[in-house]
Order: structure tokens, then C-alpha cells, then sequence
């Protein structure tokens, strides 16, 4: 085995540090503020011991590059701080080092940690070799104002529209062991403060380092790919520095992914929808249901000529955190195609009230003849037959006329009499009445749902109905 050896941080490429040296080495490749350390490489367990002389002058040069003073000790074992498993809590981590023996103090007791209670139970639960390889971070204190985390998406909801901060006033330490209660902030896409929970009464940072905070670990994530969990701190000068960066593990799904929303000036409303699907819907119903509901509106707009076509993507139905709305913007513009109706008459039909905000931003309304022509198609759509036979509808377009139905409904033979018509298919209806003991059926053609056909006069008991 090779003797240990140093390497500041921006030289640990290609080596084996584990994840916080690599995390620091990150931080330095995306030329976020970080304080300066250098990593012990390949020391082991039994080193804990007591370093040789050789490598501990190794050690004590890269201490004095970094000014001396106070020092923080930090594990970087192989494993740890990576996608799939944080060891949050597992090793040491010794603050405020300062001197020679300290040093070399704490940098034994951080080795040893790789053997503790805490860090065997944690490896055996997730079935790995006890035997660990642990790389040693010496990075330099920060005089910290306050201190804290950052997620750049929400680790408890999954909302990556979130990024989560918190703040104590001191060392981060505090905030870690839980011995303060911290600032606790949520901030949006575009970095404004949506939720605040204050611990006391003032803020532990002002507006804009919380600013400049999101806008570096933003900045980071893109660079990155991937969700981040940032340590980091601020000193009097209030100037940011980075300690640590690590991707979040086991992030639960997002549950706004399958939002649909057409776009963000419209307005949205659960009036009407609401009463229909009033709690939070599954996929399921969301493919379904919303889709169903979606297409049956652009088919109902196409054949009154307020729509061109029906469009693969949601138009009046929208989902927000598992509910659905109706975009009111959308459907309002309708009543701007088709004459006998108004954008306020169809806000109180929807809404039961007016929504002059919502009105003010509809389009200018299509002209008179326009308008005038489609109600008209809206009217041949809506008196059109229900029940027309499906084997002729192939043969029925947008631009052709309705056919009559293949017999009127209303019609009645007399008592005790057949009566026989035909249908446009070619088939015909034979219908007995009788009054005192039955009511008349609907008619419906065999094609649609029968009994077969027989050559034979039906039984007195009976309806036969046509073929087509």
C-alpha cells in the first residue's frame, strides 16, 4: 500500500477522495466562492493511530498555505456524499482545529470515525464491506456571521419549483446537532421569498444575501445537472462561501410533473370542473378523464367552427398539484367566435359572477358574419340526430348535410297494426304497439343493437327491429 499523501483540492481530478473532497473540487470548477483546503489521500484506519513524521510534514506544509489557524477536519470516505448513499452524520467532522497537534489529533480521531458504531450499522444495512478507505479534507474555518443548508429543490414535498433554505445566526454546527431553531425559507424560480418561518424576531440574513445565495446555488445545480444540498456559510463581511456540495439522495417524485398548464397569464378557475372532479385526481383519471373532458369541448368548438382542429395538447382542462381547473381565458374566447353569447354572460354562466380581469385580456372579437355563421353550425351540430346509425356515419362529413334519421321516434302505428319504414341505409322497421299493455321503445336499427333478423312475422310479444 502507498504511503499517504496531499493534494489541495483543485488537484484531486482522476483520485479517490470520496464525495466531499469532489463536491469541493466541483465547487471550484464551477467558480463558486469556497474556502481553501487540500485532502489527505490514502490514509487508512490504522493511521489513526498517529501519522509517520514524513507524512505529517506533508500535512503541515499545505497547513501553512492555508494560512494556519483555525482549521476544519472533515471525512471524505469512498461512498460517502454520492448519489446513493449522503452517510450523513456516520464520521467525524472536528471544528476550530488550530496548532500542530491538534491537527494531527484530529485528523486520528476523523480516521478512526470509519470504524464507529454509527458508520459499521449504516454500511451493513445497505450490505457493504466494513473495511473503508478515507480520504481526510483540512479546510480553513470560516469567521461565520450565520451559517446554514441549502436545497435547491424541496427534499420533503419533491417541488423542484422550490428551493429551500436554512439559516442560523453562528456555526452551521448549531444548526446540525439542532440545538437552534433555524430560519426556514422557500423561494421560486425566480428567486422571490413565497414562504417565511421566521425563528425570531429578525431575520438571520437580509433580503439580499438570501438573493445572491439562490442565484450561486442555481447557478451550480444547472452546471451540475442534478439537484444539489449545499453547506455554506457567510462571515461579517457578509461575503458567501461554500463548505460543502453533495446531490441530493432518494428525492421523492415531483408533485406538480404532471402540471398541465397552457400558459401562465391565463386565468384558470375550478368553477363547473370543480363540481365534477372535486379533490386531487391520479394519472389515471388525468389521462382519461381531463383528456376526455378536453377533447369533447375542441370537438364541440370544431364542428361550430370557433376551432380549426382538435389539438394533441390540453386546451380548456389544466391540472395544478393533482387538480383540475378550467381555463377560463380559453373558454371565454369562444364566445368571441359565435354570435348569442358574450364573455360576461359566459363568465356568470361558469363562474357565476363577472371577471372584468379576465375579460379585459380576450382577443377582439371575430366579425359579425363570422360569428353569425358559426352559431348557425353550432345549431346543425346540436339538432343533429343522437342516434344515427353507426354503419352510416362513414359516409357523413363535416361539409355534407345530416341525414334524416332512419325513422322518427315520435311516430305511432295505430292499434294493433304493423307499421314499416325505411331507413336511409336500405333497412327497414317493423313495429307493433300496443297500448294497453305496452309503452312504445325508441327505435334503433339491429346494426347498432339487435336481435337477428327472421323471416317470420315477430311474436305479438315482441319488437323486431330493422337491418340495415
Amino acid at each position: 500500500m502507498s504511503a499517504p499523501f496531499c493534494l489541495a483540492i483543485a488537484d484531486t481530478a482522476g483520485q479517490p477522495v470520496g464525495g466531499k473532497a469532489e463536491g469541493l473540487r466541483r465547487l471550484l470548477e464551477l467558480g463558486l466562492p469556497s474556502s481553501p483546503a487540500f485532502a489527505l489521500v490514502g490514509a487508512s484506519v490504522s493511521d489513526s493511530a498517529g501519522l509517520d513524521d514524513a507524512t505529517f510534514a506533508e500535512v503541515l506544509r499545505h497547513y501553512e498555505a492555508l494560512g494556519g489557524g483555525a482549521v476544519a477536519v472533515r471525512s471524505s470516505a469512498l461512498g460517502e456524499d454520492s448519489e446513493d448513499a449522503s452517510f450523513a452524520g456516520q464520521y467525524e467532522t472536528i471544528l476550530n482545529v488550530v496548532g500542530a497537534d491538534a491537527l494531527r489529533a484530529a485528523i486520528g480521531e476523523c480516521l478512526s470515525s470509519a470504524r464507529n458504531a454509527r458508520s459499521a450499522a449504516y454500511r451493513e444495512a445497505r450490505g457493504e464491506v466494513t473495511d473503508v478507505t478515507m480520504t481526510v479534507v483540512v479546510q480553513r474555518m470560516v469567521d461565520a456571521f450565520a451559517a446554514g443548508v441549502l436545497f435547491t429543490v424541496d427534499p420533503v414535498s419533491g417541488r423542484r419549483d422550490r428551493l429551500v433554505i436554512d439559516a442560523v445566526r453562528g456555526l452551521g454546527e448549531a444548526l446540525v446537532s439542532g440545538a437552534v431553531t433555524p430560519d426556514h425559507l422557500k423561494l421560486d424560480p425566480r428567486n422571490t421569498i413565497v414562504e417565511r418561518d421566521q425563528a425570531g424576531p429578525e431575520p438571520v440574513l437580509p433580503d439580499t444575501t438570501l438573493q445572491q445565495l439562490a442565484k450561486h446555488a442555481r447557478d451550480a445545480e444547472r452546471a451540475v445537472g442534478a439537484p444539489l444540498d449545499l453547506e455554506w456559510a457567510v462571515d461579517h463581511d457578509h461575503r458567501v462561501v461554500f463548505l460543502q456540495a453533495r446531490p441530493i439522495t432518494h428525492l421523492a417524485a415531483d408533485p406538480r410533473a404532471l402540471d398541465i398548464i397552457q400558459r401562465p397569464n391565463d386565468f384558470y378557475t375550478k368553477c363547473n370542473i370543480g363540481e365534477m372532479m372535486p379533490g386531487a385526481i391520479t394519472p389515471l383519471t388525468r389521462s382519461l378523464t381531463a383528456r376526455g373532458i378536453d377533447v369533447s369541448m375542441q370537438r364541440m368548438y370544431v364542428q361550430c367552427g370557433a376551432l380549426a382542429q382538435v389539438a394533441p395538447e390540453f386546451r380548456y382542462v389544466a391540472v395544478f398539484s393533482g387538480h383540475m381547473f378550467l381555463n377560463l381565458s380559453e373558454v371565454l374566447g369562444i364566445s368571441t367566435q359565435v354570435a348569442g353569447s358574450t364573455p360576461e354572460q359566459a363568465c356568470l354562466a361558469i363562474c357565476g359572477q363577472r371577471v372584468p380581469d379576465a375579460e379585459a385580456a380576450l382577443p377582439r372579437p371575430a366579425g359579425p358574419l363570422v360569428q353569425y355563421r358559426n352559431l348557425l353550425r353550432y345549431g346543425s351540430f346540436i339538432l343533429a340526430p343522437a342516434s344515427a346509425c353507426p354503419r352510416c356515419a362513414p359516409r357523413w362529413t363535416s361539409s355534407a348535410p345530416w341525414p334524416r334519421p332512419c325513422a322518427s321516434p315520435t311516430r305511432r302505428a295505430p292499434r294493433g297494426s304493423r307499421s314499416t319504414q325505411r331507413s336511409p341505409c336500405g333497412g327497414t322497421s317493423s313495429r307493433t304497439t300496443w297500448r294497453a299493455r305496452h309503452r312504445p321503445a325508441p327505435w334503433r336499427p339491429s346494426c347498432c343493437a339487435s336481435p337477428p333478423r327472421t323471416s317470420r312475422p315477430p311474436p305479438r310479444t315482441s319488437r323486431a327491429w330493422p337491418s340495415c
